[in-house]
């Protein structure tokens, strides 16, 4: 059985790494993913996540907003030194449209609001792994992403 928003073929299971302290927060994402066929796992600070993410196959890392050991946008330059850095998303009960555009801005991929609504986290995570694979076969060909039109001063 498929569940919404999970990939058709079954070798292609999204996987998650949840970066938080909080056993709250852990608890609800877990009981999420555990309606889902996707992996799911779980750590407290930035060093365990990073240490995770250099061992294990990491599509989509879900970030609090502030840990123990760093923030989102120390996590954030952390994976930019791995081969192909994961769909990083941060998660706050601040959610707030500046947090959005500085988290997109700076190339996360999106905010979820804290507590999670479930079928955000899914729809969300389901995005956030199938960009991570678009980012993936494109590194697989050797081919480099487009890069976002920049406005010219050159006078035409």
């Amino acid at each position: 059985m498929l569940v919404p928003g999970a990939l058709s073929d079954p070798r292609e299971t999204v996987s998650a790494l949840l970066i938080s302290p909080l056993i709250e927060d852990q608890v609800s994402l877990r009981q999420i993913f555990d309606r889902s066929n996707w992996l799911f796992r779980k750590v407290s600070t930035c060093r365990e996540a990073l240490a995770h993410a250099r061992r294990y196959d990491t599509g989509v890392v879900i970030c609090e907003r502030a840990l123990p050991d760093g923030d989102w946008k120390h996590m954030m330059s952390k994976l930019e030194s791995l081969p192909l850095r994961p769909s990083l998303i941060v998660t706050s009960r601040l959610a707030d449209e500046l947090l959005w555009a500085e988290v997109f801005n700076l190339g996360g991929y999106d905010v979820l609001a804290q507590p999670f609504d479930s079928d955000e986290v899914r729809r969300v995570v389901s995005l956030a792994w199938h960009d991570y694979n678009r980012r993936a076969r494109v590194a697989a060909k050797g081919e480099t992403e487009p890069q976002k039109a920049k406005a010219s001063a050159d006078p035409a």
